[in-house]
């Protein structure tokens, strides 16, 4: 960072020029010294094999989505779900050809995956919006709140790209130099619209639960804190780990990991929601049999806002099991 000949600017950006290059040209660019070569492929094949794994769990968590999408076409949180896991399989695509002699870039790979992640994080922040409007009966106040959170997503594109060079280094292939605030700027980012929109939920599901006392409600309670404790858990510790710089310049990988973390979680959360209310044979609730894949705001979630119903005996046409619809 400190060669003076190596930095330019465009636009107004540093640049820095070996963020011009993929992996297979930093590698033979300086072949003559043996040394300096073992540590530039052990570099660029490590974060290789980080990119494959990462590809791997996007292509199996868009595979999913698209399992989602067959069943209910109009649900918006599948094509959610879809979206994000997508935007994981190009960067994946992009990621792994950066080690190839093609076209692909350090830069490329840095600058797609920062498009990406706010791209991620506003398809996760409309699934739990959607939820916790339907939720509380479609208050337009949370969707004023949501939105509000939302708008500052674009802010770390910005940073990664006028303020990060990005460059392709021996020891640990291609990474960007983020300012010392930018991984709790994301945490104070992201971690707020997560936490406000869970609780939100939570609140009316765990008050149905309490009153009614359906299994169904039950698994949503249950499954919605683990969903909300696990993200913040792994907005935090991500963000803990790339401001102390504890993997060195691997650090910047963490903000990959926490993306692929929440995808999953989001992912199985929807699909766990699902298999519930599907094997939810005799509540003590009566939800209305309608559409969930077509309902009003798109889904399942909107279970939330069913009318419920005490089964009584002096009810006959309530009485007996009720199956959900399939």
């Amino acid at each position: 960072m400190d060669d003076t000949e190596e930095v330019y600017y465009w636009a107004g950006i540093k640049m820095h020029r070996s963020g011009d290059r993929n992996g297979f040209e930093f590698l033979v660019s300086d072949l003559d010294d043996p040394v300096e070569t073992r540590i530039r492929f052990y570099g660029i094949a490590l974060q290789l094999c980080m990119n494959s794994m990462i590809f791997a769990i996007f292509v199996r968590n868009f595979y999913r989505t698209m399992r989602m999408l067959i069943r209910s076409p109009h649900n918006l949180p599948s094509w959610c779900c879809a979206v994000q896991a997508g935007a994981g399989v190009i960067f994946g695509i992009i990621g792994l050809a950066f080690a190839l002699p093609t076209t692909s870039s350090c830069r490329a790979a840095v600058w797609f995956s920062n498009i990406s992640l706010p791209i991620s994080n506003i398809c996760v922040s409309v699934v739990l919006l959607q939820k916790a409007w339907l939720a509380h009966k479609k208050d337009n106040r949370l969707l004023l709140i949501g939105a509000l959170l939302i708008l500052p997503q674009p802010v770390t594109t910005y940073i990664v790209w006028a303020l990060s060079p990005t460059m392709v280094v021996p020891h640990a292939g291609c990474v960007f130099h983020y300012p010392n605030y930018y991984p709790w700027l994301k945490f104070g980012i992201d971690m707020p619209i997560n936490l406000v929109l869970s609780v939100a939920f939570l609140v009316v599901v765990i008050r149905q639960h309490r009153v009614f006392g359906s299994d169904t409600w039950a698994y949503l309670s249950r499954d919605g804190m683990i969903y909300m404790f696990c993200v913040i858990l792994s907005n935090f510790a991500c963000a803990l780990i790339a401001a102390a710089k504890l993997a060195n310049d691997f650090s910047d990988m963490f903000f990959l990991v926490d993306w692929v973390i929440t995808s999953t979680l989001l992912i199985r959360q929807h699909e766990g929601v699902r298999v519930a209310l599907q094997q939810s044979t005799r509540p003590k609730t009566n939800f209305q049999r309608f559409d969930f894949g077509k309902s009003v705001g798109g889904g399942i979630d909107a279970i939330a806002t069913a009318p419920d119903i005490v089964v009584t005996p002096e009810d006959p046409s309530q009485s007996g099991y009720s199956k959900m619809p399939r």
